[in-house]
């Protein structure tokens, strides 16, 4: 397995180039549920040109890197928002696909009195947990900005009591949001406006009618977490309220993840890189514990071993660093190949109206030391005196 992820080559292209939709179908939803897609038309209107490409690339389910995205505290609201669509829409597709597979087995299994049947491979619909998405996100407002969209996108409209917990731990609306310092940049006001906590991790669970939000890890569809938080949970640095001891070692619910989006990578690289490695690093192992799973459902590569090669990692950011280089090139092995963006520069030199002439004069210095001195007198001595004796 390792020399085949090895065989897939890294897919460099521009983003505005029709490049990574070779081979893929007209209509990006076309393997969507009825129930996802109708909704999305009807939210998103005519809007979907952007988001409909980005989800082609996201459902090639290759691994991707895009370090060029424009973020919303750098005035890019739009093209962040439709790229944080796109991903939200190819994990809720992906969330009820999912569900919807095992939902049908299990119909045909209780139908079917022939016990034999759990021989046949169709059947191995499942992992050894339930999370199948991880969203890793750098602080408290962003993931409140993401999880709301998450749920305007979700069909699903019962709500129940989970939804307070929310608002309350994580603000209710962008009213709430303090006034900006005027002695600070923008950026900075736009991104530090919200709750900055970087400590937070819960489940979001999907039913038939519902989107509950801090279900339990192993009855959860999606985790939405902290690179600290989740960090915490695996090294089991979390305190009991009762007892005030730190609490077992439990990650058991990452054995299973077959997406993880890191958004806003950049500034997860000004907190604790380290911690994001680490839980990449912790993902798709052996479980510790036996959990309520059919061994019999359990996918063949999950028992091999080999969940890595089938996880989908996206990573975002707005600069690329030797760091993100480093783990899209080593913690992402996934065996359908990688995708890494890069925005084509047209350039500025063709805008100029009045060409200037470049000129470049020798001089010389006595020393390395002396350098900057003798650069500085040439100036004043041959340089200047010219400027000064110009027409123009």
């Amino acid at each position: 397995m390792g020399d085949a992820c090895r065989g897939h080559s890294k897919i460099q292209m521009g983003w505005n180039s029709a490049l990574y939709f070779q081979g893929a179908s007209d209509d990006p939803f076309v393997d969507v549920k009825g129930k996802l897609k109708d909704h999305w038309q009807k939210i998103l209107s005519d809007d979907l040109n952007y988001r409909s490409r980005f989800f082609s690339l996201c459902n090639s389910y290759r691994d991707i890197m895009h370090c060029n995205k424009k973020p919303f505290y750098l005035k890019g609201s739009k093209v962040d928002s439709s790229t944080m669509d796109a991903y939200l829409m190819h994990a809720l597709s992906h969330v009820h696909r999912t569900r919807d597979v095992v939902i049908k087995n299990d119909a045909k299994l209780r139908n079917d009195a022939n016990t034999d049947v759990m021989e046949d491979d169709s059947y191995r619909d499942q992992g050894f947990t339930r999370p199948k998405v991880l969203f890793l996100l750098p602080l408290k407002s962003i993931a409140r900005r993401i999880v709301k969209r998450l749920i305007q996108l979700s069909p699903l409209t019962q709500k129940d009591n989970s939804m307070g917990q929310f608002k309350k731990e994580f603000g209710e609306s962008d009213d709430e949001l303090e006034e900006p310092n005027s002695s600070k940049p923008t950026d900075f006001n736009l991104l530090f406006a919200g709750d900055v906590e970087d400590h937070f991790l819960f489940g979001i669970k999907f039913t038939k009618k519902s989107v509950k939000l801090y279900s339990n890890f192993y009855a959860s569809d999606i985790i939405v977490a902290s690179p600290l938080a989740l960090k915490l949970k695996i090294d089991g640095g979390e305190v009991t309220k009762k007892k005030g001891r730190p609490k077992e070692n439990d990650s058991d619910f990452l054995s299973s993840i077959e997406i993880v989006v890191v958004d806003y990578a950049d500034v997860i690289s000004m907190q604790n890189w380290s911690h994001l490695h680490a839980v990449l690093e912790q993902l798709n192992h052996l479980p510790s514990k036996e959990h309520v799973t059919n061994v019999m459902r359990i996918r063949p590569w999950y028992l091999d071993e080999q969940a890595r090669y089938y996880r989908q990692t996206i990573i975002l950011s707005s600069y690329l660093t030797p760091e993100m280089n480093a783990l899209f090139n080593g913690s992402c092995l996934n065996y359908e190949g990688k995708v890494k963006l890069a925005t084509e520069f047209t350039g500025v030199l063709p805008k100029i109206q009045l060409e200037i002439r470049q000129v470049y004069e020798r001089f010389d210095a006595s020393s390395i030391g002396e350098l900057d001195d003798a650069r500085f007198e040439y100036f004043c001595t041959k340089v200047y005196p010219k400027i000064q004796e110009s027409d123009e």
